[in-house]
């Protein structure tokens, strides 16, 4: 199985808090790049693109499941979650459709 490359860059409520582009995903269970956009109390919005493993990071309802869990923890509500995989090259940057 070979690596793929994908974009990553996490951006909170406006601010880019990383963006490291194009990354290659070195471990063969990470094998699509996936994005994850969630808002939190109508007002936080959360965008994370990073390299994704299909068993477990592209099931819309598991992923945003998971973020509801750790955002109601936190005493925040979870308004709105997608969470979308791609598995070709780099298919996850922005401005690209997946």
């Amino acid at each position: 199985m070979h690596s793929i490359n994908c974009y990553r860059k996490i951006v909170e409520d406006g601010k880019v808090v990383v963006d490291a582009g194009v990354v290659q995903c070195n471990d063969p269970r990470y094998d699509k790049c996936g994005t994850l956009d969630f808002t939190v109390d109508s007002s936080i919005d959360v965008e994370i693109r990073n390299c994704t493993r299909s068993a477990s990071d592209c099931d819309n309802g598991v992923v945003c499941g998971r973020v509801r869990e750790h955002v109601e923890a936190l005493g925040g509500s979870l308004t709105s979650c997608s969470a979308i995989c791609c598995d070709t090259e780099n298919c996850n940057a922005p401005g690209r459709w997946q």
